[in-house]
């Protein structure tokens, strides 16, 4: 009530209040303890029904990539990062609609609804660690967790994310348990969205097999957390150079046995370490490698104007801001002007209208 948030009224005639609950969390530290339980009031919004108790839903979360870009950031100019806890944070927007919530047991204390946390040294459950002139980002107490709830602890480490000699195909047989599947791959999901851009691939292709699992899928999904116990210290430094935005995009041609798919990847650098990158199974079908590979560069091309919009917004970063670049390893792709093939004419037109506008710059590596 001190916030304003909700006043205590007489439910009007017609009107049907949703419930309310307490949710109960455990914020830890960067060794693995508890640093305090957290406690928050939520509506029961499941309740609720779309076109006639709301319309719209939107979050303004943050994407970590902003996330990883402002800390890379601070390792070019030397800062500090600290972060800071606002209550008030989502009651800056106006809620038009009227909202009934059962009465709701507790207080809010009062005087308390700013604190700085200090220097930061979590962030997102991602550790931090700060050197001379450098910053590291890592999981490792997050992947040691993972690692334990999947029983998996004690496993031998593997050298590389996946066997090439597994190929992998829908399961036409007994099914395993997808819930349990479901829930690593979640977990995964997760490290990769944060640290891990190396095992992406491999990742993103066992999802696909995530409503119906088949022993040789688990098999490859424990060969990731094998992978990740041998390399369970690995996460991405930013040490103040290069001060510049760099992108590299690749493809890798029809890696679906399936349906004859092609992949896309892409992954830009700043200060030294990586801030984006992302794989992703192509939708269309394309009959050679330049053209899986133009696909791809069009994937990323998108991705760069993303990244080039959001320097826009940091005062730190000198205006005006010039074109980023993205290398790619096909000559045949930077040579080719004209695409007349439906989706990659499409694609083409963007890179080339990127290209003259300024926004990026294409390089053969």
């Amino acid at each position: 009530m001190g916030n304003q948030t909700w006043i205590l009224v007489d439910l009007p005639p017609g009107s049907k209040p949703i419930g309310c609950k307490w949710i109960f969390k455990k914020k830890m530290k960067v060794d693995g303890t508890i640093d305090k339980f957290k406690a928050m009031l939520v509506a029961k919004g499941f309740t609720q029904k779309q076109s006639i108790d709301y319309f719209d839903t939107y979050a303004p979360v943050a994407r970590i990539d902003t996330i990883r870009l402002l800390i890379s950031l601070t390792s070019i100019y030397n800062l500090v990062i600290h972060q800071m806890v606002v209550k008030t944070a989502f009651l800056n927007g106006e809620l038009e609609e009227e909202v009934y919530m059962e009465q709701p047991k507790g207080f809010v204390v009062s005087g308390q609804e700013h604190k700085d946390m200090g220097v930061a040294d979590v962030i997102l459950g991602i550790k931090i660690t700060r050197g001379e002139s450098t910053i590291a980002l890592s999981q490792s107490h997050y992947i040691e967790k993972v690692l334990k709830k999947f029983d998996l602890f004690n496993c031998i480490p593997a050298s590389t994310p996946m066997d090439l000699q597994i190929k992998l195909v829908s399961n036409g047989g007994r099914k395993i348990d997808q819930l349990k599947y479901a829930s690593l791959i979640g977990c995964l999901m997760y490290i990769i969205t944060c640290t891990r851009p190396d095992i992406t691939y491999v990742v993103g292709k066992l999802s696909r097999y995530t409503s119906n699992p088949s022993s040789l899928h688990w098999q490859a999904l424990n060969r990731v957390l094998r992978y990740l116990k041998k390399t369970i210290n690995y996460g991405l430094c930013y040490d103040g150079y290069p001060p510049v935005l760099e992108g590299y995009s690749d493809a890798s041609w029809i890696t679906s046995l399936e349906d004859h798919a092609s992949t896309s990847g892409w992954i830009f650098i700043l200060s030294g370490g990586a801030i984006s990158w992302g794989s992703k199974k192509q939708t269309c079908f394309t009959d050679s490698t330049m053209a899986a590979e133009f696909i791809a560069l069009t994937a990323t091309s998108k991705e760069a104007e993303w990244l080039r919009n959001l320097l826009y917004d940091v005062p730190l970063w000198p205006k005006p801001i010039s074109p980023i670049s993205i290398c790619c390893d096909s000559e045949a792709t930077l040579a080719k002007s004209v695409i007349i093939t439906g989706t990659l004419l499409m694609g083409s037109t963007y890179v080339r209208r990127s290209v003259a506008a300024s926004r990026s710059s294409k390089a053969w590596l």
